[in-house]
C-alpha cells in the first residue's frame, strides 16, 4: 500500500508542478498611464484597457486671443497591452505660444506631456524585446522677450521592484535596473532664441526571471515666453515602442501515460520486493 500512495505522491507533485508553469507567466498589477497640459488646465488621466484594443486620451487647450496671447498645448496618448505577449504605445506632448503684444503682463508658460507607465508580476522566465523610438524639437523666435525657454524630454527604462516600499513606488522602493535610456542632454533646452533637436532609438532584449518589473516613457513640452516683446515658441516631445514577450519553454515532463506506467513500475517493484526475506541462520534445517 506504502508504494502506492508514493506513487500518487510523486504523480501530485510532477502535475502539480505542470500547473503552476501553465499559469499567465506576465500579470499587469498597476497602470500609471497619464495625459496632461498645464498651467491652463491640469487634465490627467488614466484608463485601464485590459478588456480594449486599443486607448486614446486627449487634451487640448487653447488660451483667449484678448489677452495679446495665443497658444495651444495638446497631449495625446494611445497605448495597449491587451495582448499579454505583445505591448504598444504612442505618446505625444506638443506646445506652441504666440506673445502678440508689448504687455510684460501677457507673458505665459505652457506645458504638455504623455506618459505610460505599468507595473507587472512575472511568474515563469519571459524574453522581451523593446524597441522604440523619442524625439523632440525646439524652436523660439523672441530676440525681444527678457526671458524665453523651450524644453523638450523622453526618457524611460524597465526597472525591477526588487524591495516594494509601503507604498508601491514610493522613496523606500529598490529597483534594479533592466535598462534605462534619455535623450542626450536631459533636459533638451535651449533658453535662446533658436531651434534644435534630438533623437533616441532604444533597443533592448534578454530575459525575464520571476519577479515584479515597472516599465515607463515619458515625453514632454515647455516653452516659457515673459517680457516686453513680441516673440513665439514651439516644442515638442514623442515616443513610440513595442515590446513582445515570449514564455521560455519549461523543462519538459513525462506525459500521463508515460507517469502512470512509471508508476505501476514502481508498484511493481514494491510488490516484489515486499515478500523477499532474508534467510535465518537459526532456523533448522
Amino acid at each position: 500500500m506504502k508504494s502506492w500512495v508514493s506513487v500518487t505522491v510523486i504523480l501530485a507533485i510532477v502535475l502539480g508542478c505542470h500547473a503552476v508553469a501553465s499559469a499567465d507567466p506576465i500579470i499587469v498589477t498597476h497602470d500609471f498611464r497619464i495625459t496632461s497640459v498645464a498651467p491652463f488646465i491640469l487634465a490627467d488621466k488614466t484608463r485601464d484597457i485590459q478588456s480594449r484594443a486599443s486607448d486614446v486620451l486627449v487634451s487640448t487647450v487653447t488660451t483667449p486671443p484678448p489677452d495679446g496671447l495665443q497658444g495651444a498645448a495638446t497631449s495625446i496618448l494611445t497605448s495597449s497591452f491587451v495582448d499579454p505577449f505583445h505591448w504598444t504605445a504612442q505618446g505625444r506632448g506638443s506646445v506652441t505660444l504666440n506673445k502678440l503684444n508689448a504687455s510684460p503682463e501677457s507673458g505665459s508658460y505652457s506645458s504638455a506631456g504623455a506618459g505610460f507607465g505599468v507595473v507587472f508580476d512575472v511568474t515563469q522566465p519571459v524574453t522581451y524585446a523593446f524597441a522604440g523610438e523619442g524625439t523632440g524639437s525646439v524652436s523660439l523666435a523672441a530676440p525681444m522677450v527678457q526671458f524665453s525657454s523651450g524644453l523638450a524630454s523622453s526618457f524611460g527604462g524597465l526597472l525591477r521592484i526588487v524591495t516594494p516600499g509601503e507604498e508601491l513606488l514610493d522613496d523606500e522602493t529598490i529597483f534594479d535596473n533592466v535598462f534605462s535610456f534619455e535623450m542626450s542632454g536631459l533636459p533638451f533646452q535651449i533658453p535662446n532664441p533658436g531651434s534644435a533637436s534630438d533623437a533616441i532609438h532604444p533597443s533592448f532584449a534578454g530575459l525575464l526571471v520571476p519577479g515584479q518589473y515597472w516599465l515607463f516613457w515619458a515625453t514632454s513640452a515647455d516653452v516659457a515666453l515673459q517680457g516686453s516683446g513680441l516673440g513665439s515658441g514651439e516644442a515638442l516631445g514623442r515616443f513610440a515602442f513595442t515590446l513582445d514577450f515570449a514564455p521560455v519553454a519549461p523543462t519538459p515532463t513525462p506525459e500521463l501515460p508515460s507517469l502512470l506506467l512509471f508508476g505501476t513500475g514502481l508498484a511493481g517493484v514494491s510488490w516484489r520486493v515486499r515478500p523477499f526475506r532474508a534467510p535465518n541462520p537459526n532456523r533448522r534445517r
